[in-house]
């Protein structure tokens, strides 16, 4: 009994705390356990129910469901309390047989074992009346006093002797006001070895009848299917009419193999306290009630499941039901992670393919501004040899005199805008390396935006550190983080600097550069510059001999498009080596911050795999059991 601690609380906060402490009952760890840690359903040593010739059998089922049991718990695949109908599953096989009743409330449960019983054992009335899981037994004592257990579990010891090796079950309806009950129900359908469902005639297999009946076949549990209250019925076409329709829709949920018993479970009742203290209901003055309740095919058909051999084939297929419904989750999940996993491969395959594309874009257009600079100076030379055609020759005998004066004129001709075309090509190419880098980021940073978001995929998952989507989620986060960080550490104008530097430094290194030279396309004219003063020197032989002017200045014309293309090729080099370098910065910035996730999908795929492989072979294994038991 539940008491709220303050009367102002409102009637439905008064029944979340009812829902909230009977679900703390159902939940524990070690469900219908007395103080002594006894279960009220296990009998005497270990395997006795089922003799030694199946013991093995069942140890090898054990030992399967247990592995099964960490495999969950190990990939943090469980739902709800798994783990422990695991190991109430295992413990099972130690256990008498379970005979649940199951149904919705005021079906007539507790009648249909009463009337199985003989006697009024169960409570029995038109409003839910069972509010605790009640296990009937056998005892050789006439009246033992009845024994609770916590969770809202009571034994009652009955000298009735087809208990010896049984336990009969009455639930709590479900689909009451009090909602407690359907958890409590819920909590037994695991542990049943054989399930009789209770239907009542006047509302025959309602809609939440069918989800229940559902859930109880997800347990792959055996189900007979009980149609109670026919007597409310007047004629044998109404009869016939609701045992057809509760054979039909029993059949499309339960399968063909599932048997209907129509009965009015309160004539039998009547009939066999009539011909009390005799156990044949023929035996009173009843006998009718008897006859017209059709209580005697669904006592014969108990009577032939509760044989020797059927009893143990179910006493195992039960729990191995119970596993194979569980190892089925766990596949749809591990499923479900591969699907995830695959889609993180395929962002780390867009990733690296997204980073190939960048340099192999930056490549190219680097090629393209490599083209212009030599269009430069191509145009640099163009203007020098027109300016010698023009220049050096006879006729310009007295230009050729004023040594300062052509060589001043040859200094700007070289010169031109060839200094501002080259440090502007060179700019944007340093310019673009910023663009592309801010555009590679945003195509990470998209990227990474389409992986959905799993966090709350798993509910009341084991652990955080057992949780693959928490784990997975977490590191999005971070990785997003590290990933846009990238870009804030990007500095165009440092980028620029470092391309400048390194350029200027190869070209210092083949020319003998003035001090007034601070940028690449400077340092590029300087070069050249310092290699032609020789034109001026060897201009001054026009005066000893007209033919030899000529040839000089072929000579000067060769030496000078020799030094245009050393130029050229080592800017080329230079460029190439220092853009790639810093194209390789931003790579391998974004490579580093995706390292966590790339190395997270690595090892969480590595378990998946090994779980896979360690699932597959237990469902072989059950299949085979289940095989071997049928």
């Amino acid at each position: 009994r539940v008491r709220c601690t303050t009367h102002r609380k409102s009637r439905g906060m008064w029944r979340s705390a009812l829902t909230r402490s009977l679900s703390r009952h159902v939940r524990r760890t070690q469900p219908w356990r007395c103080a002594s840690g006894r279960s009220p359903v296990s009998k005497g040593g270990a395997l006795s129910f089922l003799g030694a010739d199946r013991r093995d059998l069942a140890k090898q089922e054990r030992r399967t469901l247990l592995r099964l049991r960490t495999l969950v718990m190990d990939g943090g695949l469980g739902e709800g309390d798994d783990l422990d109908v695991l190991t109430e599953a295992a413990d099972q096989l130690d256990e008498l047989f379970m005979v649940a009743f199951l149904g919705e409330y005021n079906a007539g449960k507790s009648t249909v074992i009463n009337a199985l019983l003989g006697d009024s054992y169960c409570k029995e009335g038109v409003v839910p009346t069972t509010s605790k899981i009640c296990i009937l037994r056998h005892s050789a004592d006439a009246n033992p006093a009845p024994r609770r257990y916590d969770d809202g579990v009571e034994e009652v010891a009955l000298p009735v002797p087809w208990l010896d090796d049984v336990a009969l079950v009455d639930t709590p309806g479900t689909n009451a006001i009090i909602h407690g009950h359907a958890e409590i129900t819920e909590r037994v359908i695991p542990k049943a070895d054989l399930v009789f469902f209770v239907t009542s005639a006047d509302r025959p297999f309602s809609e939440s009848e069918r989800e229940f009946l559902q859930r109880i076949r997800a347990w792959r549990k055996k189900v007979i299917l009980v149609l109670n209250k026919m007597d409310l019925f007047d004629t044998d076409e109404e009869r016939r009419e609701v045992v057809d329709f509760v054979r039909i829709n029993g059949a499309s949920l339960l399968g063909a193999s599932s048997p209907v018993f129509a009965i009015s479970a309160r004539k039998a009742l009547r009939a066999k306290k009539a011909a009390h203290p005799s156990t044949d209901p023929r035996m009173g003055h009843e006998v009718a009630q008897w006859e017209e309740s059709g209580f005697e095919e669904l006592e014969a058909h108990v009577k032939q499941e509760l044989s020797e051999e059927s009893k143990i084939r179910n006493k195992l297929l039960s729990p191995l039901g119970v596993a194979e419904t569980i190892a089925a989750r766990s596949a749809t999940k591990l499923q479900e992670r591969q699907e995830v996993m695959r889609g993180d491969w395929t962002l780390l395959e867009m990733i690296d393919e997204q980073l190939a594309s960048f340099m192999a874009d930056m490549k190219r257009d680097t090629d393209y501004q490599k083209l212009q600079i030599e269009k430069v100076l191509q145009e640099m030379r163009r203007r020098v040899e027109q300016f010698l055609d023009e220049k050096v020759s006879i006729g310009n005998i007295f230009g050729l005199m004023d040594g300062d004066g052509f060589q001043k004129q040859l200094d700007r001709t070289i010169k031109g805008d060839t200094a501002e075309s080259i440090d502007s090509i060179i700019t944007y190419v340093a310019d673009l390396v910023g663009k592309r880098a801010r555009a590679q980021n945003a195509a990470v940073m998209e990227y990474l935006g389409r992986r959905p978001r799993h966090k709350d995929s798993i509910i009341g998952s084991l652990s955080s550190g057992n949780s693959f989507y928490d784990n997975r989620e977490e590191l999005m986060k971070r990785l997003r983080s590290s990933v846009e960080s990238v870009w804030s550490g990007v500095d165009q104008h440092e980028q620029l600097q470092r391309v400048s530097a390194g350029v200027s430094s190869s070209l210092t290194q083949t020319a003998a550069v003035g001090a007034g030279a601070t940028t690449i396309g400077g340092l590029a004219v300087a070069g050249i510059l310092g290699d032609v003063t020789g034109i001026v020197a060897s201009s001054g032989l026009a005066l000893t001999g007209a033919l030899i002017l000529p040839a000089q200045k072929w000579q000067q014309k060769r030496e000078f498009r020799k030094k245009i293309e050393e130029i050229r090729v080592n800017m080329d080099n230079s460029l190439d080596q220092h853009l790639e370098r810093e194209l390789r910065r931003v790579q391998d910035g974004i490579l580093e911050g995706i390292a966590p996730y790339r190395r997270f999908v690595a090892v969480e795929q590595e378990k998946l795999d090994k779980h896979l492989v360690a699932l597959t072979t237990l469902q072989k294994e059950l299949k085979n059991l289940r095989q071997e038991i049928a």
